[in-house]
């Protein structure tokens, strides 16, 4: 048994479908409209002015060779337990936010470099004292960043 479906205008299915492939990529629907009214034109502006939701302008400062990354962190077994043991307190630490948490903690010849965004001065105290007992006083380099004052 063959079923009818009721089509505009007693156009087959096919036709429909062509016509409308046809109408949506035309040259009207395949570019971005300039805008009309001034208002359109604000809103353009305003959203090419927004910035991009990813931290691109902060990791152009990690330019290779300039400042330690995580990629530079030493496969050193002494190394590797003193980064690790850093982050197991920072993680169990349940003070300190989730930037502070997640901050960058890169060891290379047994000493630590702490990198990154915290929310505030006593968070950062916080972070480089969990460092310096796992690494010693002396060991610690600071580059944490505070984002509120």
């Amino acid at each position: 048994m063959k079923t009818e479906f009721a089509t505009p205008v007693g156009l087959s299915r096919t036709v429909l479908a062509a016509a409308v492939a046809l109408v949506l990529s035309s040259p009207v629907y395949a570019t971005d409209p300039e805008p009309t009214t001034s208002l359109a034109a604000a809103d353009r502006v305003a959203v090419s002015e927004v910035k991009p939701a990813d931290n691109s302008a902060n990791n152009a400062r990690d330019v290779p060779g300039e400042d330690l990354t995580p990629l530079d962190q030493s496969n050193a077994e002494a190394d590797v337990e003193i980064t690790r043991s850093i982050r197991k307190m920072l993680v169990d630490d349940e003070s300190l936010g989730t930037n502070a948490q997640n901050v960058k903690v890169i060891t290379a010849g047994g000493m630590v470099t702490l990198r990154g965004a915290v929310a505030t001065a006593d968070e950062q105290a916080r972070i480089v004292s969990i460092a310096e007992k796992a690494a010693g006083l002396d060991r610690v380099v600071n580059e944490l960043q505070v984002i509120k004052r």
